[in-house]
């Protein structure tokens, strides 16, 4: 019963030695942070009420030091742009259309310190939120849409930022030109559809260059194609792709880059009382078309600066496969047989350039390779010369144009395209293993001067005494010496 009534006494002062030292703590004693934000502490090191947010200013021993920057302004650059700086990094706004009847703005955002563009949407009714939010001043937003409204030449959209002043940015109405029955619409990655009710036009992106500005390009390059034929033509932003009448139906409203395409906005020009834009992105791998470089070789880009080489070095009737050389850039990636529809170059997701065609016709081979990401075929032509040791030296066709009639000297030489399958040397093609002149024909299709005695060798062509033993070129007369040596033991 003693140990019971002291442990009663013991715990009795236990709390009250807790509560004694609780009461003795002196509320807002000092200042202290606490998540960017200057608070009071109490001397007992418990944080107390706040005193003030500092945003994007520092806090230091419960003090917002530093610019009371409380917002991030707005600035207009253009009649449909405008720019915000955040905390160092920069924001450019561009407007590309606004729709009254719905109350939004058709934009795209993207940040100037980079090549990155995020793609073109549609906003919300107006208001709601275009950019942010901005937590550092205390906003849930950077750039508000406030409205939209229009006079007789221009469409406007009012924003707000977070200063609380609102700048007008514009976009021209354009001419009604366009049937309401006509379409845009997307064929493929790089291919639009444009149909204007009397026939389907193709609008087919094929390049876009870099150019050192925040967007990274101002233009593109389209091949138009119609039923009266095609043709390739540049087009700069806002600028109008397809027309007729005098007035514009299909309008190229944004160029940008983003990793890893280059995509363009194409806009169908609906006029005053539209209903909404109908805009599509096409795109490209940034990248550069297949073309050819030689009759038998072609290169294709696969980023800004990469290279991509094919060359046609052989080819096998029997198996119909053809031997590729590969290049990246200076590298070379060996060879390899191929056969109809095998892929030379991938993307992330597909084959980029493949075989379309191989074709035989006595010693020439026709090889149609197809670049699907731009929507390009190159067709190379050439003549395999394979001489051997029963043929010997083959005559090349250079050489033979000159002894032909004269309907075909007229011809030049690189229209009869040939692949020498051993050396060439003197307008001949030469054997593997062919010797002349103290050299032989090596697999590095060149002639190499023939080895001396005791050399490492592997045929005996390649020694001047046209002798391989073990691996080894064997010295003059050995052979005599081995004759005389038999003819002395059985003689």
């Amino acid at each position: 019963m003693k140990r019971i009534i002291l442990m009663i006494i013991i715990g009795l002062f236990l709390i009250q030695s807790v509560l004694g030292q609780d009461s003795d703590c002196i509320p807002n004693d000092h200042r202290g942070c606490y998540q960017g934000g200057a608070y009071w502490i109490d001397s007992c090191n418990v944080q107390g009420d706040l005193i003030e947010e500092c945003h994007n200013r520092q806090c230091e021993d419960g003090i917002c030091i530093g610019d009371d920057e409380s917002c991030y302004p707005l600035v207009s650059t253009d009649a449909d742009s405008a720019r915000i700086e955040i905390q160092g990094s920069v924001q450019r706004l561009n407007v590309l259309n606004v729709n009254i009847l719905n109350n939004n703005i058709y934009y795209e955002v993207y940040n100037e310190d980079s090549d990155i563009r995020n793609p073109p949407i549609w906003s919300q009714a107006a208001p709601s939120e275009l950019t942010g939010p901005c937590y550092s001043v205390g906003k849930d937003y950077c750039t508000k849409l406030q409205r939209v409204y229009e006079d007789d030449d221009w469409k406007y959209a009012v924003l707000l930022d977070t200063c609380g002043d609102e700048t007008d940015l514009r976009i021209k109405k354009e001419i009604i030109s366009t049937s309401p029955l006509s379409k845009l619409y997307k064929i493929s990655d790089n291919i639009a559809g444009f149909d204007n009710g009397e026939e389907v036009i193709q609008i087919v992106l094929k390049e876009m260059p870099l150019v050192d500005i925040p967007a990274g390009a101002t233009k593109a390059l389209f091949k138009i194609i119609s039923s009266s034929g095609f043709d390739e033509v540049w087009v700069n932003k806002n600028d109008c792709i397809i027309g007729s009448g005098g007035a514009c139906n299909v309008k190229l409203t944004s160029v940008w880059v983003y990793s890893p395409y280059k995509q363009v906005t194409l806009t169908k020009v609906e006029g005053i009382d539209e209903m909404e834009t109908k805009s599509i992105n096409i795109q490209i791998p940034r990248a550069s078309p297949l073309k050819k470089i030689s009759n038998y070789g072609a290169e294709a880009g696969t980023g800004e600066n990469d290279i991509i080489t094919f060359l046609l070095k052989d080819s096998n009737p029997d198996s119909n496969e053809v031997l590729i050389e590969n290049f990246y850039n200076d590298k070379n990636l060996g060879t390899k047989w191929l056969s109809e529809s095998s892929c030379l170059s991938w993307t992330a997701e597909n084959c980029r350039i493949g075989i379309k065609d191989i074709d035989f016709k006595y010693d020439t081979i026709y090889l149609t390779l197809r670049d699907d990401s731009f929507d390009e075929e190159v067709f190379l032509k050439i003549q395999i010369i394979k001489p051997t040791e029963e043929t010997g030296p083959i005559e090349t066709p250079k050489s033979r144009i000159k002894e032909e009639p004269s309907e075909i000297e007229e011809r030049s030489v690189q229209e009869l395209p040939f692949i020498c399958s051993g050396c060439q040397l003197e307008s001949k093609c030469f054997p593997f293993g062919y010797r002349k002149e103290g050299k032989f024909c090596s697999e590095n299709e060149d002639f190499m001067s023939q080895l001396e005695a005791n050399s490492i060798c592997e045929n005996n062509f390649e020694c001047k005494t046209n002798s391989c033993l073990d691996n080894q070129c064997t010295e003059p007369g050995f052979w005599q010496k081995i004759f005389k040596w038999l003819s002395r033991l059985f003689g």
